[in-house]
């Protein structure tokens, strides 16, 4: 059944006015109301059920995932990458792996805490495989501890923690590397840095913007650089003479 997202904007007796929050749902009302079907189902989020916001987002990264066609299978004759529910199921049994429990992303039955777990699940395959992510930002929709790996797997993999795209290390404020130190001697290990794309880069280096209302624009956290990160950017962690 299609679903339209929005806000409940005023309430007057019986009536409830909403505000809806993308055109898609704008489409979904309107073609119900053209075809006659103007019975509806309002889910109100209880703080503990799954919120709309995650399922949407489940839902656009599983057909990321589909889309790009890339992963590997799980041994079956057709495989897991045959359609986007095919996809789905198997994350469902990636989750059930994992934590011994099935999961849902039923509005009626899907649970928050277990969305966020699932969301985990798959941003790792998501990074793991360099899969771009359309339109959409992960950390917007992520734990504090989820944002944090997704960022350490983001240095790792090279990949912008915003976007996906391929990125750069950036070096967070009071670990950056200061006028007359030479890059290539500093000691790099316990700096602080963020991996982001050129695009990323320069919205951060524009005067408009500075490094703490950018981090916290796109939920983004620092991490600090251990000896695999150094490895992978080739970055120095001698002492320097």
């Amino acid at each position: 059944m299609p679903s339209a997202y929005g806000k409940i904007v005023k309430k007057e007796g019986k009536k409830v006015y909403v505000m809806l929050d993308q055109n898609a749902s704008d489409f979904v009302v309107d073609n119900a109301m053209l075809l006659g079907n103007d019975n509806i189902e309002l889910v109100v989020d209880d703080g503990v059920g799954i919120t709309n916001n995650q399922r949407k987002f489940c839902f656009a990264v599983i057909r990321d995932i589909f889309n790009a066609q890339f992963g590997g299978y799980d041994g079956s004759e057709d495989g897991w990458l045959v359609t986007e529910e095919s996809v789905r199921m198997h994350f469902y049994n990636k989750y059930f792996e994992r934590y011994g429990e099935m999961f849902t992303l039923s509005k009626s039955k899907g649970r928050k805490y277990d969305a966020n777990n699932f969301i985990d699940i798959l941003m790792e395959f998501i990074d793991d495989h360099g899969i771009m992510l359309k339109d959409h930002r992960p950390l917007d929709f992520m734990t504090d501890k989820a944002t944090y790996k997704h960022c350490y797997r983001s240095l790792m993999n090279s990949r912008c923690a915003i976007c996906g795209r391929s990125g750069d290390l950036h070096h967070t404020k009071g670990s950056t590397i200061g006028m007359g130190n030479n890059r290539l001697k500093v000691n790099h290990l316990g700096r602080y840095a963020a991996e982001l794309c050129r695009t990323h880069h320069m919205e951060l280096d524009s005067p408009d913007n500075d490094e703490k209302s950018f981090f916290e624009k796109y939920h983004l956290v620092e991490v600090e650089i251990n000896e695999l990160i150094a490895a992978k950017h080739h970055l120095n962690i001698e002492k320097a003479d």
